[in-house]
């Protein structure tokens, strides 16, 4: 109960402190309104979306990481030295095994099953230290659901989002190493589970920038050409990002496109607005014609005076579906030129409204 109160304390002092300058509810009220509006599925959907994925993981865990769990049951009922180094044997040579330690776009599932299957083991052996004490298994449980809390604003898929905010767990895993066991051979597990998990998490980051970094084609280290994108200014990318570029600027000089244009990429093509250094309407992240369309209730091209729009394959496969005022032939668009997207290969096409006359 104090727990619970002090949380509501907390949250009441921040409403206290919060300036309450229109401007600052306006900003408050734009940015739910643009994320009602770029976030078509329904957040109950959603939500189902993620305790599905959720479950469905957390059963491919229990799976994969079955004979760990075992050894360590039979520990809990037997604590004994040797058998809580055989489970640590056991665990490190389970995720050598199904590659675990590897990170990457294509990886996630597998990132995240081994980090469920620990958690999992370590609440079950420091059960008792933490289970004694409400306030101390309500600051674990919080810590744990916390990289939770953030798919509710995001249609991305739940493992990207727990993948990259994992502080608390970090934190809930020295904790718990730290709360004393009932036997060494306890303890032995414990600070061992706690070790894997930390240096499977800076294995998996650091064979992230190595393998499949998130929406590059290749790892970062071979992002070693220099260009110069807009507002971004002097940036390394690789050989391909690099010939996209040199593609745009191209189109660019096709169609006389200036900086400030608007900016309409459709679909999922929202950091080409930087390299044009164009200014999407609403918002530059449009992922189906159901967000197109959206867009049209606050924004009419009709009044921009230069449109830059990117057709992405996926704008192509919806055309029927989209808006006819956002499509660039029937509105007289100039046609630019063409690239490709490294990540996954994404050929856009280039098109802009006429220059208007003088």
């Amino acid at each position: 109960m104090t727990g619970l109160i002090g949380v509501l304390a907390a949250l009441a002092g921040l409403v206290v402190i919060q300036p309450t300058e229109p401007s600052v509810q306006e900003s408050f009220r734009g940015g739910l309104e643009l994320f009602r509006m770029v976030q078509t599925e329904p957040v109950g959907a959603r939500l189902i979306r993620y305790a599905t994925s959720l479950v469905t993981s957390t059963g491919k865990a229990l799976i994969s990481f079955w004979p760990v769990m075992t050894l360590t049951a039979a520990l809990m009922l037997h604590p004994r030295r040797w058998l809580a180094i055989l489970t640590l044997c056991v665990l490190v040579l389970n995720i050598i095994l199904e590659k675990n330690y590897l990170a990457g776009m294509t990886s996630q599932f597998q990132m995240a099953e081994a980090l469920y299957a620990l958690f999992i083991l370590l609440v079950m052996i420091s059960f008792r230290a933490w289970s004694v004490n409400s306030r101390i298994a309500l600051l674990f449980v919080s810590l744990l659901i916390l990289p939770f809390g953030i798919t509710v604003g995001t249609g991305n898929s739940l493992f990207t989002q727990i993948i990259i905010s994992l502080a608390p767990w970090t934190i809930v895993a020295a904790l718990l190493s730290w709360m004393s066991a009932q036997s060494d051979a306890l303890r032995l597990l414990q600070h061992g589970l706690t070790a894997v998990f930390l240096i499977l998490v800076s294995a998996q980051v650091t064979s992230s920038y190595l393998r499949e970094p998130y929406h590059l084609q290749e790892p970062l280290i071979a992002q070693t050409r220099p260009v110069s994108v807009g507002p971004l200014g002097t940036v390394k990318v690789d050989k391909a990002t690099a010939q996209l570029l040199s593609d745009i600027e191209k189109a660019k000089r096709t169609c006389s496109i200036e900086p400030g244009a608007q900016f309409l990429g459709l679909f999922n093509v929202p950091g080409l607005a930087l390299v044009f250094e164009a200014i999407p309407p609403i918002s530059p992240w449009l992922n189906n014609s159901a967000q197109a369309s959206t867009v049209l209730q606050y924004w009419n091209p009709e009044t921009a005076a230069r449109v830059v729009t990117v057709l992405a394959p996926e704008a192509h496969i919806d055309m029927s579906t989209l808006p006819e005022r956002l499509r660039p032939e029937p509105n007289g668009y100039v046609f630019c030129g063409t690239s490709e997207i490294p990540y996954e290969n994404r050929k856009i096409e280039i098109w802009a409204s006429p220059i208007p006359l003088r």
